[in-house]
Formats: structure tokens, sequence, C-alpha cells
């Protein structure tokens, strides 16, 4: 009997790069490798919640595959006007487009697997030295603008923000993490005690 073969998987951004990680994950998981932990940035980030959520390989090809790219390019009323819509967008909301088509399409299919928020994708992991705090399938990095630093979430949850990581929606770590400055509009987080941080793509840091 062939012995299973673990790894922990990195994913990169890069917008459209998504379809060759999700080539690159096809093969280690044909090759027998059963992904254990996965981080992601970006376009990382979203297959890596979809591989780390259950979605089988095959079903994530074909997702990729049928997706309309073009419906990420979401405008607001405001970036429809004429000539200075866009300019006006971006002075007043930092960002282009809207980012929520993402956060439906991403929703709905975590949903289907079951997953909302990051105590669904907790993982205990017999003997190993990780603290509990760092038990997680998944792990997204983001950029946070207001203090100037890399955030891995839902690792920096509780000591960055206050927050409870288990409460914490998974498709709004991944919204923040490609929220590609000007391109989309940066997300927010509130912290426990009121506080707003913006945060934006992870590949910035």
């Amino acid at each position: 009997m062939q012995e299973e073969l673990k790894a922990d998987l990195v994913f990169e951004g890069g917008g459209v790069k998504g379809i060759g990680l999700v080539g690159a994950a096809s093969v280690l998981l044909e090759r027998g490798y059963q992904p254990q932990r996965i981080a992601g940035t970006s376009a990382g980030a979203i297959v890596g919640a979809l591989l780390a959520a259950g979605m089988p390989v095959k079903e994530l090809q074909h997702e990729m595959e049928i997706i309309d790219y073009r419906r990420f390019q979401d405008e607001s009323l405001l970036d429809k006007v004429p000539l200075v819509g866009k300019p006006l967008s971006l002075l007043l909301e930092r960002g282009i487009y809207e980012g929520a088509y993402l956060v439906e399409w991403l929703g709905e299919r975590l949903a289907d697997l079951g997953v909302e928020t990051f105590g669904d994708l907790r993982r205990a992991d017999a003997g190993s030295d990780l603290p509990p705090w760092l038990e997680y399938k998944l792990v997204v990095v983001a950029s946070n603008l207001s203090r100037g630093e890399m955030i891995r979430l839902p690792w920096d949850y509780e000591p960055m923000f206050g927050l409870d990581p288990d409460k914490q929606r998974v498709v709004d770590a991944v919204r923040a993490s490609m929220s590609i400055p000007f391109f989309f509009e940066p997300a927010t987080l509130t912290d426990a005690r009121g506080r707003t941080a913006t945060l934006v793509d992870g590949g910035l840091v």
C-alpha cells in the first residue's frame, strides 16, 4: 500500500494565474500528495480557500474554466458616470471596482462545501508542536495599510485586532487579500475597540 504523501502548499497571487495554480495542485494530488495546510495571497487565496474547504480539484478546474473573469470588474453607479466616474471613484473610494461579485461567488461555493468561518477550517494536529491558535487548514495573507505590515488571517485576528478567529468569515479575508490597490476598493476590518484597519492585496508586502 502506497504511503500517504503530505504537503503544505503556498500559493502566490497573479490574477488569472490562479488557473495555473489549480493545474499545479492537480498534479500534486494526482501523484498522491494530500494538502495539510494551505497559505495564499490574492488569486492564490481564492484557490487555497476552495481547496482547503474540500473542493475536488477537478471541480475547481471546471470553475476556473467557466468563470467570467470580467464580472470581477463590478462597477458602482459612480464608476459608470462618463469621463469623471472612475477618477472620482479612485478619489472617494480608493479603488475602481467593488469586489462584491467575488464575495458573492466565493461565498456561495464555500457555503456549498460547508464552510463559512475559519472555525470550519480548524485542523487539529496530533503530536504537532503548533499551538492551538495556529491550527487551521488555511492562512490568508493580506496587507494592513493602517500599520504598514503583513497580516496572516486567521492567525492575527486575535493578537492584532482582538477578534475571535473562529467567528471571522473566510470570504472576507480572501476579499481583503485580493484588493489590488486602485483596481479594487480596499477592504476594512473593525477591531474589538471599534478602530478600523484598511486591508489590501497581500502581494504588497
